[in-house]
């Protein structure tokens, strides 16, 4: 009996405080912080009052999350890498358009014999440019067919959440380093890096290195696959090769 009187002692004194806060006077809605109900009322089988609610959960606080200062110090630096590399970029774009200006306002002065002789010296350096790659392609097919299969190494990337941004860079860096030496390589490697979105922190840092292109210059650079590991390589056919392994090769 106490306890029922309690329970209509407690409704009273909210539907005053609500009339009392309500422009309306009425059981509208009450919002307390970001906790927003629209309630109505019912009886259970005791006879006491049952609040029957829609709550809504999501937050209306507008304020936004203020950054560490770590993370702050990042950002500012971040922005001012970018801003040294677009003008280190706008300068080097400036600096080969007035060189090829001067090589062109030189050749112009030229008489008609030493313009023929310098066309011939750069005719003669393009060909032994031509000769060398040529040269070190046929011999790199040849190695290949020796072989007979490209030894296969998969670089998996997929912990990329587990490392800090300096990690991020230097494993960037050495990724872009494995690629140019591949390509170089009269024995290259079949090489792959796996990646699970395009949205990856390597992904993004090997972007910011250059435009991740690489595959689509040479046959042997390396090949980035979006998907996981098992889904890209039968995992029977594979030696994973990890510091925190057990077994030792």
């Amino acid at each position: 009996m106490l306890g029922g009187w309690l329970g209509w002692f407690w409704v009273l004194a909210w539907y005053v405080l609500a009339s009392t806060s309500s422009p309306a006077g009425g059981l509208s809605s009450l919002t307390t912080g970001s906790l927003a109900c629209d309630q109505s009322l019912s009886c259970s089988d005791d006879g006491l009052p049952v609040f029957m609610s829609n709550i809504d959960l999501t937050t209306s606080d507008s304020r936004t999350t203020r950054l560490s200062f770590n993370d702050s110090r990042k950002q500012r630096r971040q922005k001012r890498w970018l801003e040294r590399k677009t003008r280190r970029r706008h300068h080097e774009k400036e600096s080969l358009k007035l060189r090829r200006a001067n090589e062109n306002s030189t050749f112009a002065n030229l008489s008609a014999d030493e313009q023929e002789l310098l066309l011939k010296k750069k005719n003669e350096t393009r060909e032994a440019y031509r000769l060398k790659i040529e040269t070190f392609l046929r011999s790199r097919s040849e190695e290949i067919a020796r072989m007979g299969q490209l030894t296969r190494v998969v670089v998996d990337c997929s912990f990329d959440e587990l490392m800090a941004d300096s990690e991020i860079s230097s494993l960037a860096q050495q990724l872009a380093l494995c690629h140019g030496e591949n390509c170089r390589s009269l024995t290259p490697l079949n090489l792959s890096i796996v990646l699970e979105t395009n949205a990856s922190r390597i992904f993004g840092a090997l972007q910011r290195i250059s435009q991740f292109n690489w595959g689509a210059r040479d046959p042997f650079g390396a090949r980035v696959l979006f998907r996981g590991l098992s889904d890209a390589f039968d995992p029977r056919e594979l030696v994973y090769l990890s510091a925190d392994a057990d077994e030792e090769l």
